[in-house]
């Protein structure tokens, strides 16, 4: 009876293991891929805001209109302010911005021009 509730422990361990190991994969989209001249977006500046409160990197598009990025962190890529990049990227109107200097997107891609 003891062998037999070791062996059903033992399974279970397993088992969440395995669900542990396979549910825990990086969610990031931000791969290499993304990050080469393929990235058929807009042409965008970088600025440097983070002196306004809630503000930080936010892209200037061609027609003076300014999107906020949720997801810069998940880019390997060199930021410089007012640099040049092409950007592509979803809106995101479900989300609101404590900064409030353009709408809230998420990149799918970027590179530096």
């Amino acid at each position: 009876m003891a062998l037999r509730k070791s062996s059903n422990l033992g399974l279970i361990g397993l088992i969440f293991l395995l669900v542990l190991i396979v549910g825990c994969k990086s969610t990031s989209n931000a791969t290499n891929d993304s990050l080469d001249e393929k990235c058929d977006g807009v042409k965008v500046q970088l600025l440097d805001l983070t002196g306004l409160d809630g503000c930080g990197w936010v892209f200037k598009l061609e027609d003076d209109t300014k999107v906020q990025p949720l997801n810069l962190k998940d880019f390997d890529i060199e930021l410089k302010a007012n640099a040049e990049y092409t950007i592509g990227y979803l809106e995101m109107p479900e989300i609101a911005s404590i900064c409030m200097v353009g709408k809230v997107v998420k990149l799918e891609c970027i590179h530096k021009d």
